[in-house]
């Protein structure tokens, strides 16, 4: 019997996280999660199990040491890593423009930046003795916005820190080992309620105007994604930035599209 993959995630109980974790479990890989503070991280942890192996580990990523010690620990566990996905972020302030919050600029860039930094570079001591070591990052059609006045600085630049990071890693990586390093960026992601976001069914029909496709994201296409740019059948892409929006960056109505609600 082949041994099992091991796949470590932050923020693996969030939307997209829980059904990425999920995916990785039902392809036989044991899944290691990442997260701090998490009320519901037992029944999660329940539901989660029911597809696989899946362990958490409660750490702050925005912490250098903590990166050290749960990748250690990690890999006590289980002898080995061989992908990684950096997904963790804070919840967004919805104090913008006008009040800045030095305190949200600040979690906001030591989780999605710092933390995917420190998480990379220790997992890459075990990534790279993997015959298809992987990293993707979980990044968002919003770092490459400029006017809008909906969404908060600290996320939007870390965001396109976070970009810029992906391309760095996987020059880094590939030329030493072969390691990949790619970037996911979703625009409009649907929730099974829609009164999650409070939209009306006035703004509904909206996303289905401005949007070529005519419909939000399903999770289940970030999902896929993310296994793609994991697997063997992705060996020759690294350092890319992979939006899937639906054709929304492709019209004059990003800024409207992206005010309606927000993708995480």
């Amino acid at each position: 019997m082949n041994k099992k993959k091991v796949a470590v995630i932050s923020g693996g109980f969030g939307r997209i996280g829980f059904e990425i974790s999920k995916k990785l479990l039902k392809k036989n890989f044991i899944v290691a999660i990442i997260e701090k503070n998490f009320e519901n991280k037992d029944i999660l942890i329940n539901q989660l199990n029911n597809y696989g192996e899946c362990n958490f580990y409660n750490f702050d990523i925005s912490k250098k040491a903590n990166c050290k010690l749960v990748i250690e620990k990690i890999y006590q566990d289980f002898n080995s890593i061989d992908y990684l996905i950096n997904n963790a972020a804070e919840k967004r302030n919805k104090k913008y423009l006008k009040n800045l919050l030095v305190n949200d600029w600040k979690k906001q860039s030591e989780t999605i930046i710092s933390g995917t930094l420190y998480l990379s570079n220790y997992a890459y001591k075990y990534l790279k003795h993997s015959k298809n070591g992987s990293i993707v990052n979980m990044s968002s059609v919003i770092s490459n916005e400029v006017s809008n006045a909906n969404c908060s600085w600290a996320y939007q630049v870390s965001k396109a820190g976070l970009n810029h990071l992906t391309k760095l890693l996987a020059e880094r990586f590939g030329k030493e080992s072969g390691v990949r390093v790619n970037a996911v960026a979703p625009a409009l992601v649907e929730k099974k309620n829609l009164k999650t976001y409070n939209i009306n069914n006035e703004q509904a029909d909206l996303i289905k105007k401005i949007i070529p496709l005519k419909r939000s994201a399903k999770v289940s296409e970030i999902v896929e994604l993310v296994f793609f740019l994991l697997s063997k059948k992705s060996s020759y892409i690294t350092g890319q930035v992979i939006v899937i929006d639906g054709g929304l960056g492709l019209t004059e109505h990003f800024e409207l599209g992206a005010s309606i609600y927000n993708n995480k």
